[in-house]
């Protein structure tokens, strides 16, 4: 046996062997002779037969080796086994009702045993009998089926009841794990929480309240970021029209086999309130972490975590700052390696402060300050905001660029309020705050000459201490790092600084900026240009744009003369005199 069947080769040879054995011992009772009614009515000699026998003896001979110790300890079984703590009789009735899964025949091997045509399933009579190496031991191993045994209180096995005539059967959930074959009901979804910021969770059951549901998800993402577990979603609409509660009973035992956090995406769908109280007993007393979406108050055995409204909060954001979507990563960049690398720092911060400050305790110091902010400095197009979108695709965060324009108020005390309003929407939505051009706002205070000093100052000393409280990231971008107040930089978590870039990096820039598809002059000498105009990345983006915008015009590809005219036109928005130029 391959494929499939692999990891259970073992047991199923131990299955073989004891039911060759049963076969032998069954033929010895009734003898050879082929009758094709037996099992089917009443024979008086047979009656009398049986009365003379003994109890049934167990075909398993004492010395048969546990079936644990016939597997390989990385095997699906073997692990199975671990995770449920599965005794090796435990393991052996999983595979005596697993083996029709794989090979019919063994349906008439069972119903030969049985004595009954119809009864092709192994019952626990059978699976005792072939498991059990005396009849004491047999009547001994028959709390394997009770309730709060191992195989049933995990649903790994169907049986109904703790009776010797009773039928057994590997649930379907389990019958895919052990084969390999994946899948999920229609009720249940798998999320990876990927490189997402852990959250970790305030509880082992956990009741989300609230009214948004996206933010929720996001939140239990979190928390199976820090269990570094998968996340399993229980759709409660799906499941009550699929069948409740045996839908609960299957994701419960999907989670459960693939070690992931349990999420019930929205308990409200649960109309009964009887049905809801006793479905939130039932997974209150769960031993993995097991959340609970709803918007009441939390139930009993739950610690509750408020989940704000994110739409509303991005819907606030929109009044005070515009949305960036991310279009560049990480190849895009064109800067020293050390920018780079702090950039990649930045990210660490942000992705472990929870592990830092939570599980290794640094929280706990004097103003450990879980917001992380930086300053990115450098001449306008060096690549500041480019950063801040690479910075936040990496994280999977909103970016929003601040409108200073919409913030700062020739009002006294609205700058405060507007400013304060941005941070309280920016924590609650998870976004990622970039003040664009801050000199103005995070500049150097004062001395006091009138009231418009004394107000000035207020407001910087406000926006020194929101950002010492504020629990997210935020960048701020700066052409002159020498005008930002010492105090407020000092209390920065990074200052980055980009350069103007070199001869070499201009290249690239240049070459970058034209695509393969985009049609241009044989011969375009890009190293020219890279070397006569100390240019930075934004405006080399300006020039090649004109040009190709130029060239479109005249219905040919991009030439020198369009670059040259392009380059012309930004030194006249620069300020800056135009050489002569000849490529």
């Amino acid at each position: 046996m391959t494929g499939l069947h692999e990891g259970l080769e073992p047991a199923l040879g131990l299955l073989d062997r004891l039911l060759g054995r049963a076969v032998e011992a069954v033929m010895a009772v009734y003898g050879t002779d082929h009758d094709p009614r037996r099992g089917l009515y009443l024979d008086p000699e047979e009656i009398a037969r049986l009365v003379r026998l003994q109890p049934r003896l167990p075909f398993r001979a004492p010395d048969e080796r546990s079936l644990l110790d016939l597997l390989d300890p990385g095997s699906r079984p073997a692990e199975l086994a671990a995770r449920f703590q599965l005794t090796g009789f435990d393991l052996g009735v999983l595979v005596i009702a697993l083996a029709p899964e794989l090979d019919l025949r063994y349906e008439r091997l069972y119903a030969f045993l049985n004595d009954d045509v119809s009864r092709q399933r192994p019952t626990v009579d059978l699976a005792l009998t072939l498991l059990s190496a005396s009849p004491g031991e047999k009547l001994a191993r028959l709390q394997h089926f009770a309730p709060d045994a191992p195989l049933v209180r995990h649903g790994l096995l169907r049986v109904a009841r703790c009776r010797l005539a009773e039928p057994i059967q590997v649930a379907e959930p389990v019958v895919r794990h052990l084969l390999g074959l994946g899948g999920l009901p229609p009720w249940c979804e798998l999320a990876d929480p990927g490189d997402r910021p852990a959250e970790p969770a305030p509880g082992r059951h956990v009741y989300l309240s609230g009214a948004d549901g996206p933010a929720k998800r996001e939140v239990a993402l979190g928390i199976a970021a820090a269990e570094r577990a998968p996340l399993l979603i229980l759709d409660v609409a799906t499941a009550v029209e699929a069948g409740w509660p045996q839908a609960l009973e299957a994701a419960l035992l999907e989670a459960a086999l693939r070690e992931a956090v349990f999420l019930v995406d929205d308990v409200d769908e649960l109309d009964d309130p009887g049905a809801r109280r006793a479905f939130l007993r039932a997974l209150a007393g769960r031993g993995a972490t097991t959340l609970v979406a709803g918007t009441g108050a939390a139930p009993d055995g739950f610690t509750e975590r408020t989940v704000p409204g994110r739409r509303a909060a991005r819907r606030l954001l929109a009044r005070l700052a515009q949305r960036v979507l991310p279009r560049h990563g990480w190849d895009d960049l064109v800067l020293p390696a050390d920018t780079v690398e702090q950039l990649h720092e930045l990210c660490t911060h942000v992705r472990h402060r929870d592990q830092v400050l939570g599980t290794w305790g640094f929280g706990s110091a004097p103003n450990p300050g879980r917001g992380v902010t930086a300053l990115f400095s450098g001449p306008s197009g060096t690549g500041k905001t480019s950063a801040a979108e690479i910075v936040a695709g990496d994280l999977g965060l909103d970016l929003y660029r601040i409108d200073l324009s919409a913030v700062v108020s020739k009002y006294v005390g609205e700058t405060e309020k507007n400013l304060s309003r941005i941070f309280d929407a920016a924590e609650e939505s998870g976004a990622i705050l970039f003040f664009d051009e801050c000199d103005a706002l995070y500049g150097k205070r004062s001395e006091v000459r009138d009231s418009h000093d004394r107000y000035a100052n207020i407001e910087t000393a406000f926006l020194l201490q929101r950002m010492d409280d504020y629990d997210g990231v935020a960048i701020l971008a700066s052409n002159l790092r020498q005008n930002m107040d010492d105090a407020f930089t000092r209390r920065l978590r990074f200052v980055i600084e980009f350069p103007v870039p070199t001869r070499a990096q201009r290249l690239r820039i240049w070459r970058r900026h034209l695509p393969a598809q985009a049609e241009v002059e044989p011969g375009l000498d890009l190293e020219s240009y890279a070397e006569q105009f100390k240019l930075t990345g934004g405006n080399i983006r300006n020039i090649v744009l004109s040009a190709a915008y130029q060239a479109a015009a005249e219905g040919c590809p991009i030439g020198d003369r369009h670059l040259l005219h392009a380059t012309h036109r930004e030194h006249q928005k620069l300020g800056r005199p135009v050489n002569g130029f000849q490529p």
